[in-house]
């Protein structure tokens, strides 16, 4: 394709189609957090939105010189939920809460000096870096890896589910019941600029 992932389709953020998406979405992100092995996004392009959530989730992240991240969903009225809930542990609060709150698009590079990804390539290299980037993991033992990626889980402040948990009611019940919500996702697909009521 011609990019990573430019996110979930909007429509279904709409209405009762909003539920549905964010069970089977965030369904790929608890089996992602339940696997031992080594998670790895190789990224060129356009990584944003649900894109980016994805990319960002995983173990080890490598893109080319083409990448571009970003969680623009507060453009559209929306929060990122996963972002919302794993960024500030990667990059750290200020960072996490510019690039969620402007919802702005940063380069493959300022990506890498934030900690939102392990290692920038020339565009072409992607491929064979990826698998030069990875080839140390592969020699390692499987069970070995399993274990300490529990450890360093277990370091962190909680663990995803009861967290995710909240970040989802709060997206399911509060904003999704907002006015701007509703704008913010319709104007989009209506290719108009939205206008906020502040409520």
């Amino acid at each position: 394709g011609k990019c990573f992932s430019s996110g979930v389709d909007v429509a279904e953020h709409i209405g009762d189609l909003a539920s549905k998406m964010i069970e089977s979405f965030h369904g790929m992100f608890r089996l992602m957090d339940a696997l031992g092995a080594v998670t790895v996004s190789s990224v060129y392009g356009s990584c944003l939105a649900g894109g980016c959530e994805l990319s960002t989730f995983c173990d080890l992240v490598i893109a080319d010189d083409t990448a571009k991240f970003g969680q623009p969903e507060i453009q559209l009225g929306v929060l990122p939920p996963i972002a919302v809930q794993i960024m500030p542990r990667i990059i750290g609060r200020k960072a996490a809460m510019d690039l969620i709150l402007s919802g702005r698009i940063i380069s493959a590079k300022e990506a890498m000096d934030m900690g939102l990804i392990n290692k920038v390539v020339a565009k072409g290299d992607l491929t064979e870096e990826t698998d030069r980037f990875i080839k140390p993991y592969l020699s390692l033992s499987a069970e070995v890896i399993r274990v300490t990626k529990k450890a360093i889980k277990a370091g962190l402040m909680d663990d995803l589910e009861p967290s995710l948990r909240i970040i989802e009611d709060i997206y399911l019940n509060e904003l999704m019941r907002t006015a701007d919500a509703h704008e913010g996702l319709k104007a989009f697909l209506d290719k108009r600029p939205p206008e906020w009521k502040n409520r």
